[in-house]
């Protein structure tokens, strides 16, 4: 199922698009502890910003993922049967540092 790295924490710039794809997340987490089980696998995908349709008349989207490149990580993790996918692959240590900022910090930045 497509999240969104953006659901990771919520960010003054984008916090209604952030808390859907946040809830989507938590949604899919207790889906996926269900029903692995009974050998179903859930795949939450979290894309950075991927150069699409929609978001070619974005400033820097020329410096986006490529999407024929996110496809082909989407398909490699579903054939590896994995549960949560970062793609790009820099999203999931980049997230993870800002997961980890103290709240008090992350109010000040200007993400």
């Amino acid at each position: 199922m497509l999240s969104s790295v953006a659901g990771d924490r919520g960010r003054k710039s984008n916090y209604v698009y952030g808390s859907s794809k946040a809830g989507l997340s938590a949604f899919l987490d207790g889906l996926r502890n269900r029903i692995d089980r009974e050998g179903v696998t859930v795949l939450t995908i979290k894309p950075g910003p991927t150069k699409t349709a929609m978001t070619a008349g974005m400033p820097k989207s020329e410096k986006f993922a490529d999407v024929d490149s996110v496809a082909e990580s989407i398909v490699s993790a579903i054939d590896k049967r994995r549960d949560i996918l970062y793609v790009p692959f820099q999203w999931q240590p980049i997230m993870f540092i800002i997961r980890n900022i103290p709240e008090r910090i992350f109010k000040k930045l200007n993400l």
